[in-house]
């Protein structure tokens, strides 16, 4: 093709009579992009030929005013440079979305008639989670309860359609009346435009006129869990006793999880920090910003719980009376942690005050966070105006907000390793109500350095091996077996918990999954598999094995009657009681408890398990006293003396258990797995004790046999 075009026009220019044949795809007047190969750009030419004068960035846009023989191009770039370029340097520019911000926030018909066209607000990633701070003024009533202002009063429909238009997954609130029937409007046309399914979580602390903080989400796109309110971001709070202090606003906290696939999971905070332009005010913010990395959950900084962090939200960075507002928003960046960066918002403006734009509102995220973007973008009036002075407020000034929406994309891939937070109990209380006044509660599955819990352990021969690992495991923190705080029940519903099935627990010796229930369930109860009358008959707050956790198990009801106080050990000539199928375990043909009147053999799959939890609680309680609370304890004992094994209906200072060879066995015949390990993790996050045994299935041998090699 190539030589026919060149012979073609040699012919032609031979006679005079060129006629430029046309670069293949393009016409004058044609919208490019320049496609540069290397890092000098793209060479322009002042003729259709080999004739540079100048280069072009790669990227930059230019419009086609002429065709030249073979592969010239005659382009103007938007710079009003004229040149020639070689066709191979050039691409079409896709074409650019009609924009109809100024539609969407110029009224509410504008807004539904670019919603109901197709319009949504661009996205530099298509597939990323959108979430977005917003502080909606005083939603729903526009200003202060106190106040009359009618006329500034949340069109709640045209909230609706911008939260809808900006295709939003997740929306960081400040400012919001706890207003259910409101709220309740809001979420049912966010549901009916977006056909998802739109929940609400605001604050726990503060009255009835008390603006609040909290998350505005689609449940179809993301998932919120253990929401708490982080007294932290209040700067005047001084404990978690008082989060709205001085009737400033704490943070609110949530776990987010993306329901995609292999989606992103983050913590996420909403704040909104102090106003005002007092000194006070403006230190108020420092002490807010100060601590966010000192944020608690539990015991854990939420550093530790999971690298990917996003704070969204009004941090009113106003200055004060003597230091410009600009000072502070300067500043501002190098006040964060270390371990933060600040969202550069685009354009910077994200509020209007007398007729100015000004900066208040942000997002900030982890460093770590691999999948956050590097900018916000604003949207909202603000962006409309470009941040320019207005004579006069727009509509959605008056009845929207005075700020506008700070928007961040976030990659939908997980990019990090997953820390799932098994279990959280904000108010340190469980599903029946109440509040002990403890911090909170939170567990994850991130593996414990073992190395380090067991460092001072001297495994050089079974008398040091036994009495180092009894020092570390000894005097574990107790909680109630029932009450209305945390008790044995909420632990065994997190340590028990159906691996395939979150909201179902499996019971030890049926291998059945049945609802959690937490407080007593018709079909499940607490096993003690060391039966609390060989030893430990009579529950009370001096008695630790009791609800030891350790050796408590979720099991069906009828299989502990039928075990009821029996040492374990192998049963021969017996009867069976099946052990079903549930998480690729059970309903085979030997998957059978065996009992008779004297023993109980555990089915194959859990025998090590309850063979563990006996090695653990004859290591933990040998007599004496727990060290911190002074309270006895008995010295229990594994044998392999049935008469040993005496019931008792008062608690005693000696308990015997057995079978310890049969044990042994066990021991061996089922290994230990990742769900005993998980076990372990659990009851480690309450009980601060872990069973060794579990950790160092090795230290079997060599306490109970002398094999420490």
């Amino acid at each position: 093709m190539r030589s026919t075009y060149s012979a073609v026009c040699r012919v032609l220019c031979a006679l005079g009579l060129f006629l430029a044949l046309p670069v293949y795809g393009f016409e004058i007047g044609d919208k490019i992009e320049l496609d540069a190969t290397s890092r000098q750009g793209v060479p322009l030419h002042e003729r259709g030929e080999s004739s540079l004068f100048d280069r072009a960035k790669d990227g930059l846009h230019a419009e086609v005013v002429a065709i030249g023989e073979q592969n010239w191009l005659q382009i103007r770039l938007d710079d009003g440079r004229v040149g020639w370029v070689v066709r191979k340097y050039v691409k079409p520019l896709a074409p650019v979305a009609v924009d109809r911000a100024a539609e969407v926030w110029g009224s509410p018909e504008g807004c539904t008639a670019a919603f109901e066209a197709g319009d949504r607000m661009p996205a530099d990633d298509p597939d990323a989670l959108r979430v977005a701070a917003w502080n909606i003024r005083w939603f729903p009533l526009g200003c202060h309860p106190g106040e009359e202002c009618e006329e500034n009063a949340t069109d709640i429909d045209w909230l609706a359609c911008t939260i809808a238009w900006m295709d939003l997954d997740l929306l960081g609130v400040q400012e919001i009346l706890d207003d259910s029937e409101a709220i309740d409007e809001l979420r049912t046309e966010l549901d009916r435009l977006t056909g998802g399914s739109w929940d609400i979580d605001l604050q726990d602390c503060g009255d009835s006129d008390f603006q609040r903080v909290g998350f505005l989400w689609n449940s179809d796109r993301v998932e919120l869990e253990l929401p708490m309110d982080v007294w932290e971001a209040n700067g005047r709070a001084l404990s978690a006793d008082e989060p709205c202090w001085d009737r400033l606003r704490p943070g609110r906290y949530a776990r987010a999880k993306s329901t995609t696939e292999n989606g992103v999971d983050f913590q996420v905070l909403s704040v909104h920090l102090d106003s005002g332009v007092n000194d006070r005010d403006f230190q108020t913010r420092r002490v807010a910003i100060d601590r966010l990395d000192e944020i608690q959950i539990g015991d854990q900084s939420i550093f530790d719980i999971e690298q990917d962090i996003v704070i969204l939200g009004d941090f009113n960075t106003m200055g004060t009376r003597d230091i410009r507002a600009s000072l502070e928003i300067r500043d501002f960046p190098n006040e964060l942690a270390p371990d933060l960066r600040l969202a550069t918002n685009r354009p910077a403006c994200t509020e209007y005050y007398e007729g100015r734009g000004g900066t208040l509102d942000y997002a900030v995220v982890s460093k770590k966070m691999q999948e956050a973007a590097a900018n916000a973008r604003v949207t909202g009036y603000c962006a409309v105006e470009n941040c320019a002075p207005l004579p006069s407020m727009p509509a959605a000034f008056e009845t929207l907000s005075d700020h506008c929406p700070v928007v961040f994309e976030i990659r939908d891939e997980d990019d990090d390793e997953e820390i799932n937070v098994l279990v959280v109990d904000p108010d340190n209380q469980n599903n029946n109500g109440g509040n002990n006044g403890q911090p909170p509660i939170i567990c994850t599955d991130e593996p414990t350095d073992l190395d380090a819990y067991y460092a001072s352990v001297d495994a050089g021969n079974a008398q040091s091996l036994r009495q180092t690992l009894h020092n570390t495991i000894d005097d574990h923190k107790r909680f109630p077996y029932t009450a209305s705080t945390t008790d044995t029940w909420d632990i065994i519903a997190i340590a028990d918990q159906d691996p395939d099935e979150p909201e179902r627990i499996v019971t030890v010796y049926k291998n059945v999954s049945y609802p959690k229930q937490f407080g007593g369930a018709a079909n499940y109860n607490r096993e003690h598999s060391w039966p609390k009358s060989h030893g430990f008959k009579k529950d009370g707050h001096r008695n630790y094995p009791y609800t030891d956790v350790h050796h408590l198990f979720a099991s069906d009801v009828r299989y502990n009657g039928s075990r009821g106080n029996k040492p374990y050990g192998d049963c021969a000539s017996c009867g069976a009681l099946k052990a079903f199928e549930n998480n690729e375990m059970g309903g085979e043909r030997d998957d059978v408890n065996r009992t008779n009147d004297d023993v109980w053999e555990t089915w194959p799959e859990r025998r090590g398990d309850v063979a563990r939890a006996m090695f653990y609680m004859d290591l933990r309680y040998e007599g004496g006293s727990h060290s911190v609370t002074g309270f006895d304890e008995p010295n229990l004992i594994l044998t392999n003396d049935a008469s040993e094994i005496q019931s008792s209906s008062r608690n005693r200072d000696e308990g015997h258990m057995g079978l310890l060879d049969d044990l042994l066995e066990w021991h061996r015949q089922d290994p230990v797995d990742d769900m005993e390990r998980r076990r372990n993790e659990v009851i480690f996050c309450f009980q601060e004790n872990r069973n060794p045994f579990v950790d160092r299935p090795e230290w079997v041998d060599c306490v109970y046999g002398g094999d420490c090699d």
